[in-house]
């Protein structure tokens, strides 16, 4: 049986705290934890303490393993991927009794549509909408709050490359899809395709994918990839017109990007071990 080993960081953040100057809300770091996947025992574990063990959140099924996670900043739910393209919906809520600080409901909810093993998800608050990828090609979006199916963007149907990568923005609730690393598609929450940039260095590949989310009307937002190759690639969500590379290719293969809150800050992990 296939086993996918992983790691998920779950965050809750506190939104008291107020910028009256700028009238923002800033949030702070409420609850963190680590979830972990892949074990021969086929637990689901959490660590939220160093000074405390690890708890077990759930049990994988021997034929269907868990493949990616992801989970809203509301702290609302967990969501698991899994070899047979189902996804896995746990609740959760902080519970302060508890050495772990949240509890997690057993029976989990179930989506289906995709045929093929879940690759990739991202979950939007703002949209209330979760983005699971699938190596049937497929990218479906999920109504979070209702647990339903809403669409799917299929970039062909004669050809389906598998989906690598997916991220869902903040501001505009648009859909970045990477089709086998090669292949990187906007579509806007309703399904309308936007453009699509290939990557034709025969060595490069995309690793991952996100979007900057300044204040839209006040700045021109950004879909940005890493790539095999150490690369940063940054282009407009208007268009996918190219901006700008940042190169960092002396450090290994981008891993993990993500932005601040703000949007001021890109924060990015390598194959290297740098995070910069």
């Amino acid at each position: 049986t296939q086993s996918t080993w992983g790691v998920w960081l779950l965050v809750s953040y506190n939104y008291s705290n107020a910028d009256h100057s700028s009238y923002k809300v800033i949030p702070s770091l409420a609850w963190s934890g680590l979830l972990s996947w892949g074990y021969c025992d086929l637990i689901v574990r959490l660590k939220s303490n160093l000074d405390q063990p690890s708890i077990n959140v759930t049990t994988e099924d021997t034929d269907d393993r868990v493949t990616c996670c992801a989970s809203p900043a509301n702290f609302r739910h967990i969501f698991f991927g899994h070899l047979s393209g189902a996804v896995s919906v746990y609740q959760i809520h902080r519970c302060s009794h508890k050495h772990s600080g949240i509890s997690v409901r057993k029976q989990p909810f179930q989506l289906r549509a995709h045929q093929g093993a879940v690759t990739c998800m991202a979950v939007s608050d703002a949209y209330s909408i979760l983005a699971t990828g699938s190596e049937d090609g497929s990218c479906i979006i999920w109504d979070v709050n209702r647990f339903v199916y809403v669409r799917s963007l299929t970039l062909t149907r004669i050809v389906r490359l598998p989906v690598t990568s997916v991220a869902v923005s903040s501001t505009l609730g648009d859909v970045a899809v990477c089709y086998n690393s090669r292949k990187l598609v906007l579509w806007t929450i309703n399904g309308r395709l936007v453009g699509m940039v290939t990557n034709d260095q025969s060595n490069s590949l995309f690793t991952c994918v996100g979007f900057s989310n300044a204040p839209e009307g006040a700045a021109v937002n950004c879909v940005v990839a890493g790539t095999s190759t150490g690369i940063i690639k940054f282009w407009s969500t208007w268009d996918l017109t190219h901006v700008r590379d940042i190169d960092l290719s002396g450090h290994g293969s981008i891993s993990a990007l993500s932005y601040t809150t703000d949007s001021k800050r890109l924060y990015v992990a390598t194959s290297g071990g740098m995070i910069a």
